[in-house]
């Protein structure tokens, strides 16, 4: 089932199908991963990071965005929110993401269409 919601013009609008082949959930996640001190812990890496919001900005909703990388949704929100030390630059996300990310993943090539603040606000 989609999951409406709310476009800056106030428009209801629903998120389109949203699934990663096997193949590529290996590749994504190698890409966006990092392991950390506890060996079973992996966090978001910056391209993670970027990738969550992109995906999110495109009406993806989170529990995909946990389907497709394997992260915690808190660990989803916290990226989304940008609540890193140092906080990410946003506005190079498409850059950071990098062209390998965007061929999986072609219909977060152009501009999101969701508030993140408004839309996680009615997610949480």
């Amino acid at each position: 089932m989609a999951h409406p919601t709310t476009g800056h013009d106030g428009s209801r609008i629903s998120s389109p199908p949203f699934a990663v082949s096997p193949a590529h959930k290996g590749l994504l996640r190698s890409i966006i991963l990092v392991t950390t001190d506890e060996p079973e812990k992996q966090e978001l890496n910056a391209r993670g990071r970027a990738l969550c919001r992109l995906l999110f900005s495109h009406l993806v909703p989170i529990n995909q965005i946990q389907s497709a990388t394997g992260v915690a949704p808190t660990e989803i929100c916290a990226a989304i929110l940008n609540h890193c030390i140092p906080p990410d630059n946003c506005k190079r996300d498409h850059d950071t993401v990098g062209k390998e990310l965007l061929g999986i993943f072609p219909q977060i090539a152009g501009e999101g269409r969701r508030v993140v603040g408004e839309e996680l606000a009615e997610v949480l």
